[in-house]
């Protein structure tokens, strides 16, 4: 028994050290200190430049609240202490399936009624009874009506009957579901590639490297390069024009052919060897890469990306 509590401390310490580690960054920020005005009424001293006068600052952003550490007991014996706020949490499962999206949390094995309610977002593949889980979540004040109104990232599908058991009672509002595994049950996994998604692919996966190649070229000033990549540009998103055509969507067709328009263009300007005009233009292309990619396609937590569904 006292070897099974060192093991759980053990587990528990070093999934917080993960998270912790993983987190850190949230929230750092650089405070520039602005320069130091030109005193009223003195003027600068011959030969130094005035200084100008000093530019209101915006005003500080409020820092990034930490991740609380905490275990499932703690949170249960004080959750007024917690309330909306973000915390990390290990426990092991007790009820591991009250619905496909929702879990509880063991906080004390001698009584059936310490149990914590998670909801999450998503979960590529059910918990286990007794398996030990982190989470990081929002803590909220379980009410199945009111939560299904505001946390519109996830369905809350809590049943009747537990919904009534845990109402009024602190819950997870999960974003991060790990297992002792170290594997993400919350991670964003793409769907199998649509027959859309085989064709667009091998297109776009010419274009990114065509923009970082103009980019790197012309800081050289390697009109070759350049132009070689504008060509490919141009024709790729001649084939992303037509892509879209086919597909009956005239929005992204139009962003398309607006590309198209702005990477001859870049051609034009590259034959001139202005430089500075090359890399200005080279740049407007990419916003126009990403305003077309955003609008109508999805990344996913594998760094992949997939055709919207709804877009048009």
């Amino acid at each position: 028994m006292n070897g099974m509590k060192i093991g759980r401390g053990l587990w528990t310490a070093a999934a917080l050290t993960l998270v912790t580690l993983s987190f850190s960054a949230v929230g750092a920020q650089q405070q520039q200190q602005p320069a130091p005005a030109q005193p009223a009424g003195q003027q600068p001293a011959p030969g130094q430049p005035a200084q100008p006068a000093a530019q209101p600052q915006p005003p500080a952003q409020p820092p990034q609240k930490p991740l609380v550490p905490l275990s499932v007991s703690t949170l249960l014996a004080h959750p007024e202490r917690y309330m909306d706020t973000t915390v990390t949490v290990t426990g092991p499962v007790e009820t591991a399936s009250i619905s496909p999206l929702a879990f509880t949390l063991d906080g004390d094995s001698t009584k059936s009624t310490a149990e914590l309610l998670v909801l999450a977002p998503r979960l590529n593949e059910p918990v286990a009874k007794n398996a030990y889980i982190t989470v990081i979540a929002k803590v909220v004040k379980f009410d199945a009506a009111e939560l299904a109104q505001t946390a519109t990232d996830r369905k809350i599908d809590v049943p009747a009957d537990a919904a009534a058991k845990f109402a009024g009672k602190p819950a997870l509002l999960a974003s991060f579901v790990m297992t002792s595994t170290y594997y993400e049950l919350t991670r964003k996994n793409p769907p199998p590639l649509s027959a859309d998604d085989q064709m667009l692919q091998p297109i776009m996966r010419k274009l990114q490297p065509a923009v970082g190649a103009i980019r790197q070229a012309a800081d050289k000033s390697d009109m070759p390069t350049v132009s070689q990549n504008a060509a490919l540009l141009k024709q790729s998103f001649t084939e992303v024009e037509n892509f879209f055509k086919k597909s009956g969507k005239v929005e992204a067709m139009k962003l398309a052919g607006d590309a198209r328009l702005e990477a001859e263009a870049l051609q034009r300007i590259v034959a001139t060897g202005k430089w500075d005009e090359v890399k200005t233009q080279a740049g407007t292309v990419q916003q126009k890469c990403a305003a077309c990619h955003n609008q109508y396609r999805e990344r996913y937590d594998d760094g992949s990306f997939r055709l919207k569904v709804a877009s048009k």
